[in-house]
């Protein structure tokens, strides 16, 4: 079994001093050793202690793996409290503090992950920035989920109208929800938790995820097909909290919003995550589960349909939502034009 992630949850803790005077920073992911996450963290601590060694300040940066300091819901919140200096979570997790990026979880937003990379790091990151300052966060870092697909029970999704009637387990998300109503499904909004028995029980007979959440969820022990369709493009994001980073020396927040180094090691932690991609899906064959690539035309069929939900989100998505949308619509339309 391919040691595995579903989405980045690290954290460090409120910054301590030593009998040294060295800072004393805690991290925490809820990924095991071995998997990209983990390698990423470790890259990320290290550079930041070199940098402030050779600043002249003492940093100790140590992560703890494995969730033992807590899963991303509560750190979101931790964090924005001050009480943990910084959290990183997927996108729909931040959106609990920062309600317009939902506007990430909409439906065929991107084709492809350049340009995901180009929006993201190119076209809103400062807007980003700016919102998540407002609501008690510093934008360290953007990274990423991954790709969501269609894991099912008894026939796959090939086609848009395979959709119809299904009953499929969707997070706990207006967009998601809409999403899978405008593709004439029966979407039923379920905690994590729940899903492996539900779907063992027959409850739903499917879900949307990528693979890496699929596997480290144990989901796939109950599916016969996971078919590619790619209908979600899922960033995450690795955020200060503001009490925290208000408070240290202006050397150490210059080392930790370092834009060269904070691009390097994006364009690494995305590398590395999407290596990944070939061998799950050969992991699912593996499993006896059959994996399934929708041919292009249906794909834009199912985009068609689900375009109903960005004009929706205009309306339920607030004012910023609906300025980032625009940047992204535009942002967008500018790269595919080249």
């Amino acid at each position: 079994m391919i040691r595995i992630l579903p989405l980045l949850a690290l954290t460090i803790a409120t910054t301590a001093f030593a009998g040294d005077g060295t800072i004393v920073i805690k991290g925490a992911s809820v990924a095991p050793a071995g998997t990209p996450w983990a390698k990423w963290t470790k890259r990320v601590s290290k550079r930041i202690v070199k940098q402030a060694k050779q600043q002249g300040l003492k940093v100790k940066y140590k992560f703890y793996l494995s969730g033992r300091l807590g899963g991303e819901k509560e750190t979101v919140e931790e964090c924005r409290l001050g009480r943990l200096a910084t959290t990183g979570v997927s996108m729909g997790a931040i959106a609990t503090a920062v309600p317009a990026f939902n506007v990430f979880e909409l439906p065929f937003l991107f084709r492809s992950d350049a340009e995901a990379d180009y929006i993201l790091d190119e076209v809103v990151f400062d807007q980003m920035s700016k919102m998540l300052n407002k609501a008690g966060f510093v934008l360290l870092s953007v990274t990423e989920n991954g790709w969501h697909g269609m894991g099912t029970q008894g026939s796959p999704i090939l086609k848009a109208s395979d959709f119809k009637g299904r009953k499929l387990r969707v997070q706990q998300s207006r967009v998601h929800l809409e999403t899978f109503k405008a593709l004439g499904a029966s979407p039923v909004e379920m905690g994590v938790p729940e899903v492996l028995s539900a779907l063992q029980n027959k409850v739903v007979d499917g879900f949307t995820n990528t693979p890496l959440f699929t596997f480290a969820t144990n989901w796939y022990r109950a599916i016969q097909h996971y078919s590619v369709t790619r209908h979600i493009y899922q960033p995450a994001l690795l955020v200060a909290s503001k009490k925290w980073y208000d408070k240290l020396p202006k050397k150490l927040q210059t080392i930790l919003t370092d834009p060269k180094h904070r691009l390097k090691e994006t364009k690494l932690s995305r590398k590395w995550i999407r290596a990944m991609n070939e061998p799950l899906l050969a992991q699912f064959g593996a499993n006896q589960i059959k994996v399934h690539k929708p041919s292009e035309a249906e794909i834009a069929k199912m985009a068609a349909q689900a375009k109903v939900v960005h004009n929706k989100f205009r309306k339920f998505g607030g004012k910023d939502g609906a300025m980032l949308l625009d940047m992204i619509e535009k942002g967008l339309k500018k790269y595919r034009s080249k």
